[in-house]
């Protein structure tokens, strides 16, 4: 994709992953790094991120609790990153001990 050397990172506020697939898929073929906020997954959806794009992998956090087994009105926020397949032994995840959950 890019140069050798070169490294492209992009952001994107989809508020709502799942009706933004095209625009994260354009995007994935210009970056190799891309930080995408209001995902609005739960936690148990996680693992669409790493179907996205199928030179790309996806870490991300929901933010919505489900530990009351009550999910009142829409999922919000949560944030993500998609990172290009070839980068994946330079990525390395932090846990952060947060139950919500995260996928690779």
């Amino acid at each position: 994709m890019s140069n050798q050397g070169d490294f492209r990172m992009c952001t994107f506020n989809c508020r709502s992953l799942k009706t933004s697939v095209t625009e994260i898929s354009n995007l994935c073929d210009s970056c190799d790094f891309l930080c995408i906020q209001e995902h609005w997954l739960l936690s148990t959806e996680l693992r669409i991120l790493n179907n996205l794009h199928e030179d790309f992998y996806g870490l991300g956090k929901s933010a919505v609790d489900l530990t009351s087994d009550i999910l009142l009105g829409r999922p919000y926020g949560g944030t993500c990153m998609l990172y290009r397949k070839s980068l994946a032994q330079s990525v390395k995840t932090v846990d952060t001990y947060d139950s919500t959950g995260c996928g690779k």
